[in-house]
């Protein structure tokens, strides 16, 4: 809560998970993928920065002063201007946070040894009602 805002706001966060991926077999047991997904979070205060800045001298604790302004004065200073003093522009409230995730997957199966097999020989006792040992 380091923008001075009335009330604390929720620590929840509901979010919309949107992606696609693929994975290819590397033999009976492993597997390799790869996987790229957008989610969009309903809230605005998932890194923190919605409104304006907030003024420093307004809290107490010294941990939340410096979180209310971590950047570097010696670059945020310039010409007399602070870039990020009390009441400048922080962050648009008008749009919601949102983060992209690109993961790469390594997977080994240990169920079965002959797992592709396995799923084949079940599908072809299935349509003929036969079993298979």
């Amino acid at each position: 809560m380091t923008e001075g805002q009335s009330k604390p706001y929720s620590p929840i966060a509901f979010t919309l998970p949107m992606g696609f991926g693929f994975r290819l077999g590397l033999g009976a047991q492993w597997r390799i993928g790869l996987e790229a997904s957008y989610n969009m979070v309903f809230s605005d205060y998932l890194d923190d920065v919605s409104t304006t800045c907030a003024n420093p001298a307004n809290y107490s604790d010294p941990i939340a002063q410096y979180f209310v302004n971590p950047s570097d004065p010696a670059i945020t200073q310039v010409g007399g201007q602070n870039w990020f003093g009390p009441g400048y522009q922080r962050g648009d409230n008008q749009q919601r946070d949102s983060y992209y995730r690109l993961n790469i997957v390594l997977a080994r199966n240990i169920t079965y040894k002959d797992y592709g097999r396995q799923r084949i020989k079940t599908k072809k006792s299935k349509i003929t009602g036969t079993k298979i040992r």
